[in-house]
């Protein structure tokens, strides 16, 4: 979470017109393989968060660095359930937000 929020908006770390969308995509590919980190990163960008709101009603502000350690505890976790990877978990999660909130709600069976 340290690198998250010296990255963000107000960081130390911070570039102009560099969002939460593109940094956690720095994240994944600069520390996806370092031991020091307690959950892998993972990229978090719009896409990702519409489907676990669809999904999970879990609403995330991209601009907390606590939200994206929460959404690294619910992929790592579900991935940890699943027997997968939480790049696969995010990568499905990516697959789910393009599917839109209609094709989600026919998919779980929830009444249009």
């Amino acid at each position: 979470m340290v690198a998250y929020a010296a990255l963000n908006r107000g960081g130390r770390l911070h570039v102009k017109g560099l969002g939460p969308s593109f940094f956690t995509k720095f994240l994944y590919f600069a520390g996806y393989d370092c031991g020091a980190h307690r959950h892998r990163p993972l990229i978090l960008d719009r896409t990702v968060r519409s489907a676990l709101e669809m999904l999970s009603g879990l609403v995330l502000d991209p601009s907390s660095a606590d939200d994206y350690g929460l959404y690294l505890e619910v992929a790592h976790s579900w991935a940890e359930e699943w027997h997968t990877e939480p790049d696969v978990v995010e990568r499905a999660l990516f697959a789910v937000g393009q599917c839109g909130p209609l094709a989600v709600n026919l998919l779980l069976g929830r009444r249009l």
